[in-house]
């Protein structure tokens, strides 16, 4: 961070601004989201709110000895003159070379700065009366957002020029209030009518207006991909808060799943590969080695490490297995790890002296001090299972290649192109990763009680904080296209967000949280992706419960919990099948609470589902969920049909129903019944329909002119959807059996003879007696044979 002190600082430049506290060189800091009630900061959806600006303590001189620190981006400012277009705002993150920000910074300007990491304005308070602190705007307001550079001391005038290194006070432009640091020892910033108690504020450039606008500097975030193939390097991992499992965050380390890989999109039919991908595994923060903070150009044979930017680990070589892998950089635990690269040129007679990494350069990434340097592997052995893989995706193995080899073709898998993230779904990436800090929060409870908790917020508060963040979540998933839509929920599940949600449907108290995370999981569903889906399946878990298992067992908590399952179930995209199935391994029956009532109309649907996914009979599905109701048949509600009496059954108290209550509820609950156990019989399964006839009997028809459904419904659309569930039963518990054991191939025939069977036309005809069991023999179903 050293810095000649003759670099002027001008508009436009991106700086780091830096306060020394006992000896501790301080930098201004934000990453996690607001708790503001303020619906304008929740409605600007990518530009989300972050937190109140704090004095971040970073002793920059043993920076590599400390856990990880902070992304560069959320430490930055852009300065923006007072008098410049909005477009600076949409270019927060872009080095320009624009005439209109030319110009030095000096002494007495008035300056806006622009938060990099969440491109929202540092502010004043809107009320000073109620709050002192200082924070950040969504949407420029020069009352509170415009500030004039102060000289520190009479050595300093107003005109004279600021230099990199230089210290400043910031005053605001409209209000007699300077910027200091508040007394209450959070490191937070308030503000003060007195220059005395005024913090000086470090200014260090991080990367000039005047830069190349091609180059790769230290802070930008890339994608690199193997020149051979078009993969792109990719890595995954948990960065959920370890107190929301039963086991902690250890169990990944073991179970391997912070990986590093190669992903490569699959062509198009037309030779063309699919879009770069935007959900941000494939992302990578380049730093300078020795000075992370330096937002200065890379040249070749610079020193750099690699942060993957969702997990925030390095990529490093394990020098004992000679793999790469994603470590957090912190003391002990980082021995025995390289993570130091050397930026080398891709090709052996490129002139390397004086030239800068840009934008589509092809490099080889050497580890130092070993002569080895990242190489794709191109064997057919992914480093995941293959059936977990998405369909559209094609993973690779990553390997380190010996540089002394030689070999053309050892080289040409090693080389990397470079790639810089647009701005937009970086920002995109960082929305997100705001809103899980600020979940995680508030949705995990922390098994540990601190000694002091710095949360101001009431419970009531606090649901009402954590509310706005999950509508504006909701919000922005349901925004824009579907392509849209679709990566938006990429995103969501490859930084985990979907898992935190799930995972804390357990612990959550409020109903209202509960239905709106159950509202976003639900939208997420309904996006058409193959892979989320399976995700839902497929996704490690420190414990022996699926995320789809984890829903099954919260079905009773919530009606809109019982929608996830059921629209994961009602996608016709292959996955029903391999859903049902990774229900019936975890014997999902006995997650659910017991006993159903009237009110749980879906989750008999979602039974009916899971005996038929995509339509198609599951005899071992049928069978358990057979087996387990004859144990709890006394736990859910039933209707039987006797001599012309519909009797209502709960909990083994048998009364006659008459429909005199909640009359809609109940006829809705009994189609879902009626359609439940015909999709339990589909197929002639004859377990299944004993355990009709045996716990449901049907023994007088309810489809006779003037009969049982007639007599009680007086809805015209409920009495046909009660006699269209009312034949399906009947078909599959009587009919179908029959057949299939005659053998009797009559599929065109039999639906027409048996809509034939319940006409009202023929009343008379005792051969054509109302629909049920006595109906049908093997001399009637003889008669049919052709």
């Amino acid at each position: 961070m050293d810095q000649e002190s003759d670099v002027f600082i001008r508009e436009g430049d991106t700086i780091l601004l830096s306060y020394e506290v006992k000896g501790e060189k301080s930098f201004l800091y934000s990453m996690q989201p607001i708790r503001s009630k303020d619906d304008e900061a929740y409605e600007a959806l990518d530009k989300y709110a972050f937190n109140q600006p704090t004095l971040y303590p970073l002793a920059y001189d043993e920076i590599k000895k400390r856990a990880i620190p902070p992304n560069v981006h959320y430490l930055s400012f852009k300065i923006i003159p007072e008098l410049s277009e909005k477009q600076f705002q949409d270019d927060a993150h872009d080095v320009r070379k624009d005439t209109d920000c030319d110009m030095k910074l000096v002494y007495g300007k008035k300056i806006k700065l622009l938060h990099v990491g969440s491109k929202m304005y540092l502010s004043l308070p809107q009320s000073s009366e109620e709050d002192k602190n200082i924070t950040f705007r969504p949407v420029y307001d020069e009352r509170t957002c415009l500030f004039i550079v102060h000289p520190p001391n009479e050595e300093k005038q107003l005109g004279d020029k600021v230099c990199s290194g230089d210290t400043i006070f910031l005053k605001s432009s409209s209000q007699p209030y300077y910027i200091v640091s508040n007394n209450k020892g959070d490191n937070k910033l308030s503000m003060s009518d007195s220059i005395g108690n005024s913090i000086g504020l470090t200014v260090y450039l991080h990367r000039s207006v005047k830069a190349n606008a091609d180059s790769i500097r230290g802070g930008s975030v890339v994608r690199l991909s193997c020149l051979e193939t078009d993969a792109f390097l990719h890595g995954e991992g948990s960065t959920l808060d370890p107190s929301i499992w039963t086991r902690g965050l250890e169990h990944f380390r073991q179970e391997g799943l912070f990986k590093v890989g190669f992903t490569q999109k699959r062509k198009l039919p037309n030779g063309v590969h699919k879009p770069l991908p935007v959900s941000g595994d494939c992302y990578w923060l380049l730093e300078k080695w020795d000075k992370p903070l330096d937002g200065t150009s890379f040249q070749f044979g610079d020193k750099c490490s690699l942060r993957h930017l969702q997990t925030q680990r390095y990529l490093a070589l394990n020098t004992a297995k000679e793999e790469f892998e994603l470590i957090a950089v912190n003391g002990n635990r980082s021995q025995g790890y390289q993570y130091k690269f050397i930026i080398e040129p891709g090709t052996p007679d490129t002139d390397s002296s004086n030239q800068e990494v840009q934008q589509d350069s092809e490099i080889m990434l050497v580890a130092d001090s070993k002569n080895v340097c990242l190489s794709l592997d191109t064997k057919k052995r992914p480093f995941r299972d293959s059936k977990k893989r998405q369909i559209s995706t094609q993973w690779l193995k990553v390997k380190c290649s010996d540089l002394g080899d030689g070999d053309c073709v050892t080289r040409k898998k090693s080389i990397i192109k470079v790639g810089e993230v647009e701005k937009r779904s970086l920002f995109r990436l960082y929305f997100i990763e705001s809103v899980k800090s600020i979940l995680q929060e508030m949705l995990v409870p922390n098994p540990v009680a601190l000694e002091e908790d710095d949360s101001t917020l009431d419970p009531n508060e606090r649901t009402s904080a954590c509310l706005h963040v999950l509508q504006c979540v909701s919000k922005w998933l349901k925004k824009g296209l579907s392509t849209t839509r679709k990566t938006r929920g990429k995103i969501l599940r490859s930084s985990e967000v979907i898992a935190l949600l799930v995972n804390s449907l357990c612990f959550v108290g409020s109903n209202e949280i509960c239905s709106e995370i159950a509202s976003i999981l639900t939208d997420f569903i309904k996006i058409h992706s193959h892979r989320s889906h399976l995700y839902f399946i497929y996704r490690p878990q420190p414990c022996d419960m699926s995320l789809a298992d984890v829903v099954v067992s919260q079905l009773k908590k919530d009606p809109g919990i019982q929608m996830i399952l059921y629209h994961l179930l009602d996608r016709q995209s292959g996955v029903t099948d391999t859903v049902a199935l990774s229900l019936l391994n975890s014997k999902f029956l006995d997650r659910i609470t017991w006993p159903l009532t009237i009110n749980d109309k879906t989750i008999i649907e979602i039974f009916a589902m899971l005996c038929t996914p995509n339509g198609i009979p599951f005899e071992e599905m049928q069978n358990y969920i057979c087996t387990e109701l004859k144990k709890r048949i006394k736990e859910i509600p039933l209707f039987i049909i006797e001599y012309d009496t519909l009797h209502y059954v709960e909990g083994g108290s048998v009364n006659p129903e008459n429909f005199s209550d909640d009359t809609k509820v109940k006829i809705n609950y009994f189609v879902a019944l009626l359609e439940f156990f015909a999709t339990l019989c589909k197929g002639g399964e004859k377990v299944s329909s004993d355990f009709v006839k045996k716990h449901c009997p049907f023994n007088t028809s309810c489809l006779n002119p003037s009969g049982l459904i007639d007599s009680v419904v007086n809805d015209s659309v409920l009495c046909n959807k009660l006699k269209s569930a009312y034949l399906k039963c009947i078909i599959s518990a009587y009919i179908e059996p029959n057949i299939e054991n005659s053998g009797i191939d009559i599929d065109n025939i039999w639906h027409c003879y048996l809509w034939s069977r319940v006409s009202p036309n023929e009343k008379t005809d005792e051969t054509s007696r109302f629909l049920y069991a006595s109906n049908v023999s093997g001399s009637i179903l003889n008669e049919l044979e052709p």
